[in-house]
């Protein structure tokens, strides 16, 4: 385990949707904002969902589990 309390696989994982996120695939930036979401990073979390309605990824519009 890890800092995010997961297998060092799944680092591996977010580091490439934050690439991908950076090249402004929204789907990647919505996922994130997911995985904060489980990880109960919420503040991260609404930070990836709010970039992801930016980017005009309906489904990223701030979810209601992120806020609590």
């Amino acid at each position: 385990m890890n800092i995010c309390g997961c297998q060092p696989w799944a680092e591996e994982g977010v580091a490439l949707l934050e690439q991908a996120a950076g090249q402004g695939h929204a789907y990647a930036i919505h996922t994130l904002g997911s995985i904060h979401q489980e990880w109960k990073e919420h503040e991260r979390s609404v930070q990836w969902f709010t970039k992801g309605a930016e980017a005009g990824l309906p489904g990223s519009i701030v979810q209601p589990r992120a806020l609590s």
